[in-house]
């Protein structure tokens, strides 16, 4: 068997996560040190303008990336991306409980691996399938 040559990292995308975490830190530390929150003020007024929700959403974008770079990662190297996957995602769920319960209730990595494992779930829906699986999840009918 001929060893493949190791992909390497995306220094970029390492780069791209640790500024969106840092943003998320941003934003979580008023919640972290003071779970009532600082009052008004101009500081409040500009993380809520430019940082509040932007950096969750950068952040989600990479997990999803991720996900399809193990998927690729795993094909590489012949082993299960499914239950590469899946320790992940459970990797996830323990080290985020363990979090919300000894540090910061608002942590979201629990959340990350329950959707990882949703998304794996899901990840073999051709493309017209998964639209009408969305359209069905979206619609005015199911939030009632």
């Amino acid at each position: 068997m001929t060893e493949r040559p190791a992909v390497p990292r995306l220094i970029e995308l390492d780069a791209l996560r640790g500024f969106a975490l840092g943003g998320i830190l941003l934003v979580n530390i008023t919640v972290m040190s003071d779970p009532g929150g600082f009052g008004d003020g101009s500081a409040i007024t500009v993380l809520e303008a430019f940082f509040h929700n932007k950096f969750y959403v950068l952040f989600s974008f990479l997990f999803g990336y991720s996900l399809t770079m193990q998927f690729r990662s795993a094909a590489r190297a012949g082993v299960s991306a499914r239950a590469r996957t899946v320790r992940r995602c459970l990797a996830l769920m323990v080290i985020g409980a363990l979090h919300a319960v000894f540090f910061f209730i608002g942590d979201v990595l629990f959340g990350y691996g329950a959707i990882g494992l949703v998304l794996l779930l899901l990840s073999g829906l051709r493309p017209r399938r998964a639209l009408q699986v969305a359209g069905a999840r979206y619609s005015p009918s199911a939030s009632s």
